[in-house]
């Protein structure tokens, strides 16, 4: 099957640079975390009890303080790792081709993710969602994407 290899550098501790290596993205996804003498920090694979997280992958990695504690996690589709590698949260919605983490909505607390969703899904092909707990906040539908691309 297809699959990608990333790497991102992320402040897990919130202090000191880490080195993330991930590989995967429509099926199982391994990520492991580094220190500067490449020695592993962690290591997390989406296989076992973490079976739900198999396909939630992107073409990239994304990393941000996403919960305010001070220490990066990373957003490595539409689910989330904690800076010590136990999972947050994942959508379910499946792989997306683009997220971007951000104060989106100045309305809301804290930081949102767009997503765009690669999926044949009725719904949630344009979403956003909370980076805290990835609970969907708005969605666009099928329809209304397609009736946007007709104009």
């Amino acid at each position: 099957f297809w699959s990608r290899n990333f790497l991102t550098v992320a402040y897990l501790d919130g202090k000191k640079p880490s080195l993330i290596q991930q590989r995967g993205t429509y099926t199982i996804i391994k990520t492991l975390a580094l220190d500067k003498d490449f020695n592993k920090i962690w290591y997390w694979e989406s296989t076992g009890e973490y079976e739900k997280y198999r396909g939630q992958g992107q073409h990239g990695i994304m990393c941000a303080d996403i919960d305010a504690d001070g220490k990066y996690e990373l957003v490595f589709g539409t689910a989330a790792l904690d800076d010590n590698g136990i999972p947050l949260w994942h959508t379910g919605l499946g792989h997306n081709d683009v997220g971007y983490i951000a104060d989106i909505d100045p309305t809301r607390p804290g930081m949102e993710i767009f997503y765009g969703i690669e999926s044949r899904s009725p719904k949630n092909g344009v979403c956003l969602v909370d980076a805290k707990t990835g609970e969907i906040i708005w969605d666009m539908r099928k329809e209304h994407i397609m009736c946007i691309l007709r104009v």
